[in-house]
């Protein structure tokens, strides 16, 4: 059986880099195709601002109860959100 979010996020914030990635595998495509209308498609920092979302969201004080698409999208730097 796969492990919770909860579970995931609370060994990611211990440091356990393989949690960290089931998290990014779970999650990955919806994600990507949120930033893409986000910031455009085919830019080449794409998977950058991605993890800087994942890393951003593990740290927010109530990413426990669901780290999904929207706790994602809403800590995007916002430096990187194109208005459309």
């Amino acid at each position: 059986a796969s492990q919770s979010d909860v579970q995931l996020v609370a060994e990611a914030r211990d440091g356990s880099h393989m949690a960290f990635a089931a998290l990014v595998d779970r999650y990955h495509t919806p994600v990507s195709r949120a930033i893409a209308v986000r910031i455009g498609r085919g830019r080449p920092d794409g998977e950058d601002i991605m993890q800087q979302a994942f890393a951003a969201a593990l740290n927010r004080a109530d990413c426990c109860a669901h780290i999904g698409g929207p706790l994602l999208i809403e800590t995007l730097p916002r430096e990187h959100i194109t208005s459309r």
